[in-house]
């Protein structure tokens, strides 16, 4: 047995599957595939195997990625002999008769596949005494056997001492120098560390909220007016100005209620929607969505998407309608202005001292030619452009490390009581103004 060895997460799985009669195994928690190894272990020997298992089964642990609740199932534990050990880090495993110290890093650290130089052996009395002090397996006379006996193996295997200074073993060396120093530092400086718990919370909440922008394109159908051609019209006519403002508008501004009441339908729904679902922030254009509600949420504005379409084909006759409304009160206004002005069309004396029935007839061919020179939007255009859009992006670090918007998380309750410190720890450590 190697004194000093290098595992990985099939490494160990594969130690655990050999175990014969017993199983002893303390580490902060277990992931996913160890515990499908030791569920294996015990349907192998039909529960004949002694498995007995330390965790520090705790939230904290699960937060500093030891482990995921989601594998925890309480009928499989109850076949070993589990028990939590609060705050423990003290790693090890025992199988039969071997044994090693474990070190354990988060996976937020190090992922699953990766060897590292992480395991020492454990002589034989401290494979008793760590039995003794974990589970208490041992009445004290069996104790003092055992560990009398512990004693004599190990005095035995310090006759082969000699084979430690033969044996190579796993670990590799090299001496630091200035390059490693300069490299290292460059390194860092490029890319700088970044707190395991400050990542752990970052991520946690990029797997919870999602930014989102909703846009209701094209339900301002109140606030349209048209566009009228510069060249043809006296706009310099103040009188002219102030007569026409109210007939630029497509529609009747400030009741919308009357006149699209089904549009103001689509309005309520997308505001409750967006009260019910997402969380509005000062701060930021967009609001926050908890990502276990998406599908819902989605669900929602897709049956929204279906209104406006049902609800568009119904409009249309309805907004042509107030569009040759709006046309026929701007030509009436256009010929009263002309009529009433006949030197806005031609200072021409023999035009002004026409017949005035010929020249009300040129100020109505004035006004129409005006209205003609309009771009007058067709009916399904507006009605065609009614959609929602949804953009969605993902919380950042820099989002995180952004003070207001922190605090405006931590006011909205999006940030819980047990990150609030971490956070607060780590802008201490960044100049939050730079980011």
């Amino acid at each position: 047995m190697s004194y000093i060895k290098s595992f990985n997460e099939a490494t160990l799985c594969n130690l655990i599957l050999q175990t014969k009669k017993e199983l002893f195994l303390t580490m902060p928690l277990i992931h996913p595939e160890m515990l499908a190894a030791i569920h294996s272990l015990y349907a192998k020997h039909n529960g004949k195997v002694s498995i007995n298992i330390g965790l520090d089964f705790s939230p904290e642990t699960f937060r500093q990625g030891y482990g995921e609740m989601e594998a925890f199932e309480k009928s499989n534990l109850n076949n070993y002999n589990c028990q939590n050990i609060i705050d423990n880090r003290v790693s090890f495993i025992i199988t039969d008769d071997i044994g090693y110290f474990l070190f354990i890093e988060s996976r937020y650290l190090i992922p699953a596949e990766k060897e590292t130089i992480n395991a020492i052996s454990i002589d034989p009395i401290s494979i008793v005494r760590l039995k003794h002090h974990f589970f208490k397996p041992f009445e004290k006379s069996t104790l003092e056997d055992l560990l009398s006996n512990a004693i004599i193996d190990e005095s035995i295997r310090f006759k082969d001492v000699e084979k430690e200074f033969q044996s190579p073993g796993i670990i590799s060396t090299n001496k630091l120098n200035e390059h490693m120093f300069q490299t290292v530092s460059a390194d860092l400086k490029a890319n700088p560390p970044l707190r395991p718990d400050y990542k752990r919370i970052v991520e946690y909440y990029a797997t919870k909220f999602q930014y989102v922008k909703l846009f209701f394109h094209g339900a301002n159908l109140q606030a349209k007016k048209v566009e009228l051609p510069k060249k043809a019209l006296p706009l310099n006519d103040a009188a002219l100005r102030k007569r026409l403002e109210t007939k630029l508008n497509l529609f009747n501004p400030g009741d919308e209620e009357a006149i699209f009441p089904e549009l103001e339908d689509i309005k309520i729904k997308i505001k409750i929607l967006r009260e019910y679902y997402l969380v509005p922030l000062k701060i930021r254009e967009e609001n926050l969505l908890e990502l276990e509600k998406k599908e819902a949420f989605e669900k929602e504005i897709r049956e929204l998407e279906q209104d406006i379409v049902k609800i568009s084909a119904t409009l249309i006759q309805k907004i042509d309608d107030m569009i040759q409304e709006t046309k026929n009160n701007l030509l009436s206004e256009l010929i009263t202005f002309y009529t009433e002005n006949p030197k806005q069309i031609s200072d021409n004396d023999l035009f002004l001292k026409s017949d005035k029935t010929y020249r009300e007839r040129v100020a109505e061919n004035k006004a129409n030619e005006i209205i003609h020179n309009i771009r007058w939007p067709e009916a399904f255009e507006l009605a065609s452009k009614m959609s929602i859009q949804l953009l969605y992006s993902n919380i950042t670090f820099e989002d995180l490390s952004n003070k207001d918007l922190l605090d405006e998380l931590i006011a909205r309750g999006v940030i819980t009581d047990a990150d609030k410190t971490s956070l607060a720890d780590f802008g201490k450590g960044i100049n939050l103004n730079k980011i």
